[in-house]
């Protein structure tokens, strides 16, 4: 069993789910945690090309979880958060 936090999760994650990742699958059924995902995340599982069965499929799942917006403050952080780590990570 998972131990019960926040997770923001990432369109990969959501895509693993949808390709029958076990490693996946067991993270979303069994997890107590609060899960959130981003604008971002469901505009790229919900673009074209997209049958609108999946579509359903998507947006039905995605409903259980919460969506997050990040302000303008929060997304320069992040983004500037990035930055210094890949430059970290090019370094090492």
């Amino acid at each position: 069993m998972t131990i019960a936090r926040n997770y923001l999760v990432d369109t990969g994650v959501f895509i693993l789910y949808f390709r029958g990742d076990r490693n996946a699958i067991d993270f979303f059924r069994q997890t107590e945690a609060m899960i959130y995902y981003s604008r971002v995340t469901r505009k790229e599982l919900l673009r074209p090309p997209i049958s609108s069965r999946e579509r359903q499929q998507v947006t039905a799942f995605l409903q259980k979880y919460r969506l997050v917006t990040p302000d303008t403050q929060i997304a320069e952080g992040f983004s500037d958060l990035l930055v210094r780590l890949s430059i970290r990570v090019d370094t090492i």
